[in-house]
């Protein structure tokens, strides 16, 4: 799986936690509520995001277990879980291959399964595998914050749509799963939990930036030119030259960025 650093989960965890959609959170947080005990297995977690995004609304004991394949970033989730002042919080890590789910998770005996910004890089086999397991032990998944391909730039420049369109299909590169399924990934999932007869909420969930994400904005600016420009659909120089107009708008505090993503939750009937 490609990895990604501490530094830039932490600098994206407000613009997810702003973004993931309220009445999707609640349908979840209320269904844990009526568990006597919440056991959740969160899958490529990371530092632990979904847990500092839901922990507070659950009012029963709650274990997690955090799966990931970086042991920096588990160990930066036991950090972070450490501080916690929740009395009903276990928070618990596990190194593990992804590739190779649903091994490892059964054994827990989660009544959810969380996820955020991943679907997207994973393959449709894998995806597969998610509804498939969800179906045989009948869990309902919360998969959040998956990337819809849409972006909307304030002010508007004539290369968003080449740099957008070169990030998209940069996005559907093996990403650690086999060929990603990118942008498609929200619709195929709900499909796949339709056909499952699984109930779904689909809603959006989109990161909103102004000129208070400037950093974040910088850094995800220039990680698309660097992708776009690897893909050929734009040159090195094009992608450079937007990026320079682009970070001009930043430093001047006019840029917004509206990013599309989806959050899924799925119950089963």
């Amino acid at each position: 799986m490609t990895g990604f650093s501490t530094d830039w989960l932490h600098l994206r965890e407000p613009a997810d936690h702003a973004a993931r959609n309220p009445a999707v959170r609640e349908i979840v947080t209320g269904y844990l509520n009526k568990t006597k005990q919440a056991v959740v297995a969160d899958l490529a977690s990371g530092t632990g995001s979904t847990v500092r995004a839901l922990a507070e609304a659950i009012e029963v004991k709650q274990t997690w277990h955090l799966f990931d394949n970086d042991t920096d970033l588990l160990d930066e989730a036991r950090r972070q879980a450490e501080k916690t002042r929740q009395t009903r919080l276990d928070v618990q890590t596990h190194s593990v291959d992804l590739n190779r789910f649903p091994s490892g998770i059964v054994s827990h005996q989660p009544n959810l399964v969380t996820t955020s910004a991943f679907l997207d890089l994973v393959s449709a086999d894998w995806l597969s595998r998610l509804v498939t397991y969800a179906m045989m032990e009948r869990i309902p998944v919360y998969a959040a914050l998956t990337y819809t391909g849409s972006v909307i730039f304030t002010p508007k420049d004539p290369s968003d749509p080449r740099i957008v369109a070169a990030h998209n299909r940069h996005q559907k590169g093996d990403k650690g799963f086999g060929p990603a399924l990118g942008p498609t990934a929200a619709d195929r999932l709900v499909k796949l939990f339709g056909v499952a007869r699984f109930k779904v909420i689909d809603r959006e969930a989109n990161w909103r930036l102004d000129e208070t994400d400037a950093e974040l904005q910088r850094d995800l600016l220039t990680g698309w030119a660097d992708v776009a420009a690897e893909t050929g659909l734009v040159t090195e120089d094009q992608a450079q030259a937007w990026l320079t107009r682009r970070l001009e708008a930043v430093d001047s505090g006019v840029s917004r960025i509206v990013v599309g993503h989806r959050d899924v939750a799925a119950f089963p009937s």
